[in-house]
């Protein structure tokens, strides 16, 4: 980086150097507690999402990761730490392309 590479330049740099795909936002169709909420939107880069205990950090993560890779089983057997009452746990990643600008809906549900 030279001594005269504005901050503009740098940005547009270090973005370039990001994998172009990204997660835009996350739609908790059914799950935990969560019912048709939409968490985003998410940016290049890294992305920060903090609240206060209990507000669902831990939960989202547990979606994302049941979606790419499948519904973990409870804890004990027959239980179910983010069961949705009265449905199927169901969420959705939204990932952004920034080179095309097409975005791809990973979707995954479950019975309970």
């Amino acid at each position: 980086m030279g001594k005269g590479e504005g901050k503009e330049a740098r940005q547009a740099r270090e973005t370039e150097a990001l994998s172009p795909l990204y997660l835009e936002h996350v739609k908790m169709t059914s799950f935990g507690w969560f019912a048709n909420a939409i968490i985003g939107p998410f940016g290049p880069g890294m992305n920060v999402v903090l609240g206060p205990n209990e507000a669902g950090k831990t939960t989202i993560n547990e979606l994302a990761k049941g979606v790419l890779f499948g519904w973990p089983a409870g804890r004990k057997a027959g239980s179910n730490p983010y069961r949705p009452e009265a449905a199927d746990r169901a969420g959705s990643l939204f990932f952004h392309d920034a080179q095309t600008d097409e975005v791809a809906e990973v979707t995954r549900s479950k019975a309970v």
